[in-house]
């Protein structure tokens, strides 16, 4: 019954204005014969065929029973209805069955009600399931319930860790907490009875924080700082570890061993501490009133300090055509430290203190070439040449497209300058409002592909040559340009006469209507789980992202705002509910945009 839509109390206001209405009310019983409370109730509008009664289309009116089970629906306009109670997916109708075949059809008049309406719940609206956190629930900020092949649900905590999800339907789930507490999720089993009493034990969490330091300015290296619990049996914790030589962790309160590994030649661990306590003698304790303190990781280096000097030369930079001064970058994972020196006018570099090891050389501004590999040996190395292959300012146009200027990038293969495998190269820019644009590329013969975001490409030439087709060759006496024409995705094809096109008219005013979440729920098609980045997941960051977002006509996503979350989880959070779908929300047959709010779990 997924193509049954909640249309809660709209436009009702302005029919019952019009037309008298009438009204439906009852009682609901539970399958044990209880009364049912807090269950939804509404008036289904029967869809008349040409075989007689059909099934229903929309809700009309909407009510919630209350303690006793009771319902009253209003403002119902004359016509021919089921009564429906339960969940939007899985309704029981009126007598008391669970599918329009045997449901008894009301036919309401104006100002007549018609009362009694009482019926026992055929198909299950949920049980309630509830219990509470046991520890210190201090700034926990989100109680959820995951699993049953719906949703996640989530629930408001109460100040004595008391919690109660209500209208859970048979399935199996798992309770998650979030919000400066540690807990493994708790399985939970639901079937056609309350869950009653659970205990579920959370721990407190502290984000704790320090840096590394090595005397003198030395080179901080990169390695592995763990925290190991004493008690408990838990996994250790890796710190994580950032360019600024910082760190961060978040640590169950408790008892901590600080261990390491991973730490290259030439360095050792001269102390470690948390204020005045030292951490190689004396375990680390996590508390209140601990964790705010601040750890100093300070190394040593050996007599003979393991880095050396690295210099060289970049040649063929004189011979770019652009005057723009450079920097050299290398990466890699050795050390926490960034590495970036300046490139002298005539071509020369020096880091001053490098581990030896392996890294990757990289050009600021960007040159159009492959990444370097660099192998930086146990001793100085002075004599270290990258050469710049010569390269070229070509101008070029693009056509038929549509604004005051369009971005573009070229891309192509190299081979790497170490001669193992190759690397992807691209250059961007933005073309002047006339469609005019120059890039710096290579000599030489290469294939090569235009992109341009938003637009697909319908022809890109090089003088004579079809580079859809062709190759791209490039010499230093070319005089040809590069020609490319575009159209709009998803439009018609904008034809050139030689002047930019005039924007489109803006598109008329677009009808919303915001909609419960759990109607929301009941049209999702289909989900995609989100990805923890990388370091919330070193970080053990979990928790929940609340959007706030719009279904199109269309039943896909957009306007996606974040309402609540950790920053390292929101954008990984709408870039998974931006692949959501859904069925569209329908109003007087009509397919309407919506606004609602998601909720996105992160967690293991």
């Amino acid at each position: 019954m997924k193509n049954l839509l909640w249309v809660v109390a709209l436009c009702v206001a302005a029919v019952a204005a019009q037309v008298p209405s009438g009204t439906i009310s009852g009682q609901v019983l539970s399958r044990s014969g209880q009364p049912a409370s807090g269950v939804r109730v509404s008036a289904m509008a029967v869809q008349e065929t040409s075989g007689g009664a059909g099934n229903g289309t929309a809700l009309v009116s909407l009510g919630m029973t209350d303690d006793t089970g009771r319902y009253r629906l209003e403002n119902i306009p004359p016509g021919r209805y089921y009564v429906v109670a339960g969940f939007v997916d899985s309704p029981t109708y009126y007598p008391g069955v669970s599918s329009a075949t045997g449901a008894t059809i009301l036919n309401v008049l104006s100002g007549t009600p018609i009362p009694d309406i009482n019926f026992t719940i055929a198909v299950s609206a949920g049980v309630t399931v509830s219990g509470r956190l046991a520890g210190d629930v201090t700034g926990v900020t989100r109680i959820r319930l995951i699993g049953g092949g719906a949703p996640a649900t989530e629930t408001t905590l109460n100040p004595d860790g008391s919690f109660q999800f209500v209208r859970v339907r048979p399935g199996n789930y798992q309770i998650s907490v979030s919000g400066g507490v540690s807990a493994q999720q708790m399985p939970v089993v639901v079937g056609d009875n309350d869950v009653k009493g659970i205990e579920y034990p959370v721990v407190r969490t502290f984000r704790i924080t320090g840096s590394v330091v090595v005397p003198n300015n030395g080179v901080r290296p990169r390695f592995t700082l763990a925290f190991m619990p004493l008690k408990g049996g838990g996994t250790a914790a890796n710190a994580t570890l950032l360019t600024s030589g910082s760190f961060g962790s978040v640590l169950a309160e408790g008892e901590y061993r600080v261990g390491w590994s991973g730490l290259p030649r030439g360095y050792e661990i001269k102390s470690i501490t948390a204020g005045s306590t030292d951490l190689l003698t004396t375990n680390l304790s996590i508390s209140r009133t601990t964790a705010s303190v601040p750890l100093v990781v300070t190394l040593g280096v050996d007599e003979k300090p393991p880095w050396v000097k690295f210099s060289g030369r970049v040649n063929g930079l004189a011979a770019l055509p652009t005057a723009k001064s450079f920097r050299i970058s290398l990466s890699g994972q050795l050390v926490l430290d960034p590495l970036d020196v300046p490139v002298q006018p005539d071509g020369t570099f020096e880091f001053a203190r490098v581990l030896p090891g392996s890294y990757t050389a990289t050009f600021f501004p960007a040159l159009p070439f492959p990444s370097t590999p660099v192998t930086v040996p146990n001793q100085d190395m002075t004599s270290f040449n990258i050469n710049i292959p010569p390269m070229k300012e070509v101008r070029g146009v693009v056509s038929n497209y549509n604004g005051s200027s369009v971005a573009l990038r070229v891309n192509w293969s190299e081979p790497l300058a170490s001669g193992f495998g190759s690397g992807n190269v691209a250059v961007s820019t933005t073309t002047a409002a006339d469609g005019q644009f120059t890039l710096v590329l290579p000599e030489g013969q290469r294939r090569v592909t235009l992109n341009v975001p938003a637009y697909t490409v319908q022809s890109f030439t090089y003088g004579t040559a079809d580079l859809l087709k062709e190759s791209l060759k490039i010499s230093a006496s070319d005089t040809d340009e590069l020609r490319a024409t575009v159209t709009p995705n998803g439009n018609v094809r904008i034809v050139a006469t030689g002047v930019p096109p005039p924007p489109p008219p803006p598109p008329p005013p677009q009808r919303v209507i915001r909609i419960d979440p759990e109607v929301a729920k009941a049209s999702l098609i289909s989900s995609v789980p989100p990805a923890s980045p990388p370091l919330a997941v070193a970080a053990r960051i979990q928790g929940v992202v609340l959007l706030q977002i719009q279904i199109t006509t269309a039943g896909d996503v957009t306007d996606i705002t974040v309402l609540s979350g950790h920053p390292l989880l929101n954008e990984a959070a709408v870039q998974a509910v931006r692949q959501w779908r859904y069925q569209p929300q329908m109003v007087s047959g009509q397919p309407i945009a919506a606004i609602t709010t998601v909720t996105v779990n992160f967690a293991p």
